[in-house]
């Protein structure tokens, strides 16, 4: 198997992986909206209003993102690309500032109530560096297609 094709083996993997956990991450959060309020809410980076705007328009945005990145054609993929790791290095900020707050929050991640751990952290952030990852090799099978 040539380079071309691993490339491209590991870039669709990669956007299949993504697009499918943004989905199972959006699910319980447009079933019930409310507790994905209150989730967001125990951040305590907004106002109540905006803890519902959060709450009802980012799980329409991860759909959005999951679906441009498995039916866009490879150019414009980039821009979902982007879209995901803003959301994830958002998410880790969150985190951090709650953290440095003295703040016990739950994830509101995939509709759970656990705290989150470091062990949580540490595996968003290894997500997040896969998803960059998954994100050049994308726009490097993007390149290689293009020059075919």
């Amino acid at each position: 198997m040539n380079k071309a094709r691993l490339v491209f083996l590991a870039a669709t993997s990669g956007r299949v992986l993504i697009a499918s956990l943004l989905v199972i991450a959006a699910t319980p959060k447009l079933l019930d909206p409310a507790s994905f309020a209150l989730s967001v809410a125990n951040y305590r980076l907004t106002s109540p209003l905006g803890n519902y705007v959060i709450a009802l328009w980012l799980p329409w945005v991860e759909c959005a993102v999951a679906l441009a990145l498995l039916v866009s054609p490879p150019m414009a993929r980039r821009g979902a690309w982007l879209l995901g790791i803003g959301l994830s290095g958002v998410f880790l900020i969150a985190v951090a500032t709650a953290w440095a707050r003295g703040l016990d929050i739950a994830c509101g991640c995939f509709g759970g109530v656990e705290k989150i751990s470091l062990g949580d952290v540490l595996l968003r952030f290894a997500l997040l560096a896969g998803t960059i990852g998954a994100a050049w090799s994308d726009q490097a099978s993007a390149r290689t297609s293009a020059r075919a």
